[in-house]
């Protein structure tokens, strides 16, 4: 819970499994795998679930922002742009602005340009996608994953 950015909420924290070392890196394919855990927890044990559901769906997500997804408009994706670039994904994201990775590599800040385990996290991430529905003690009821519309007494959900 604790490397999860509960405290520090941005993008690149939130949800992740910063370790808070000098050399650490975030969003790794850890992010998700121990998301399913937090979350699960959330929706089948917590007496107060939305602190955990809410971190561990952020979990869910956290490795997604590290996919160079795009169109011809965008050039196919942000991070490496270029067709044959379009659907890859980083092992991990580093959050300072240069830094000399633990394998030893040069890295600036943004996705490492290379892979390593980031497939067993989308592994972990397919395991709990999923729309969950909750009355949360900040955002009132949502649809995590989804679009959720009243209709009357009625609630209608768009996964």
């Amino acid at each position: 819970m604790a490397s999860r950015g509960w405290l520090e909420t941005a993008y690149y924290y939130l949800g992740s499994d910063f370790r808070g070392k000098s050399d650490s890196f975030t969003l790794t394919y850890m992010a998700p795998m121990g998301g399913w855990g937090i979350l699960d927890y959330g929706l089948n044990f917590a007496r107060h679930p939305s602190d955990f559901i809410r971190l561990g769906y952020a979990s869910y997500l956290s490795s997604f922002a590290l996919m160079n997804t795009g169109n011809k408009n965008s050039n196919y994706g942000f991070w490496y742009p270029s067709k044959e670039n379009d659907g890859a994904s980083g092992w991990a994201f580093e959050p300072q602005q240069y830094t000399r990775n633990w394998i030893n590599k040069n890295q600036g800040r943004g996705p490492w340009f290379y892979d390593g385990e980031a497939d067993i996290g989308y592994g972990g991430a397919t395991r709990m996608a999923a729309t969950v529905i909750t009355n949360d003690d900040i955002f009132g009821l949502v649809a995590y994953g989804g679009n959720l519309k009243r209709d009357g007494n009625k609630l209608k959900v768009i996964p």
